[in-house]
């Protein structure tokens, strides 16, 4: 005889956290199933919702296979990016994640932030990027190139070597409304 509001639940309780830690995760959607998420979860110790969903964004194959997992777990522990090869402009947009990049809406934030794109060019690069579409994905990285030396967040090599990332982790990255959802 609980009526529960949707709209107003709170985040913070510890009792659930403490399950999540212990990974005591049966019947838990997204994490029960999964031994990554399992080992991450437990690693991790999430306090927030927000920590929850980049978990569940975490154990796709993409981020396991690209060891975006263990930049996410050295990150949070040391408060800081480990990787000094970021530029500070890129990294500014992802305190949220512990300054790895986990979410599509990242890359977008980064071509229109960093490269002045707008939200509409950004989600269209995203897609191309997640269909590896090469001769569309060409077009796209001399626009980013222009728009980075335009924007002057980055110097000529940082956009050059963000691009890359970019590109790659589009294919793999997981929409952050979905992973909230789950979470």
């Amino acid at each position: 005889n609980i009526t529960i509001d949707w709209y107003h639940i709170p985040d913070g309780d510890q009792a659930t956290y403490d399950l999540f830690a212990r990974g005591l995760l049966t019947g838990i959607f997204q994490f029960e199933t999964s031994s990554a998420a399992k080992q991450l979860v437990t690693t991790v110790q999430p306090v927030s919702v927000s920590e929850l969903s980049d978990v569940t964004s975490l154990i796709r194959p993409g981020p396991l296979e690209t060891g975006l997992t263990q930049t996410y777990v050295e990150n949070r522990k040391a408060g800081y990016c480990t990787d000094n090869r970021l530029p500070q402009a890129f990294l500014n947009m992802l305190g949220d994640s512990h300054w790895v990049c986990i979410y599509q809406e990242e890359v977008m934030m980064a071509f229109q932030e960093l490269g002045g794109f707008n939200p509409a060019s950004s989600d269209s690069i995203r897609k191309a990027m997640g269909k590896k579409d090469a001769l569309l994905l060409d077009k796209y990285k001399t626009q980013w190139l222009e728009g980075t030396a335009r924007v002057g967040k980055l110097t000529q090599h940082e956009a050059s070597s963000l691009w890359g990332l970019l590109e790659g982790f589009a294919s793999y990255g997981f929409n952050r409304a979905h992973s909230i959802s789950y979470s």
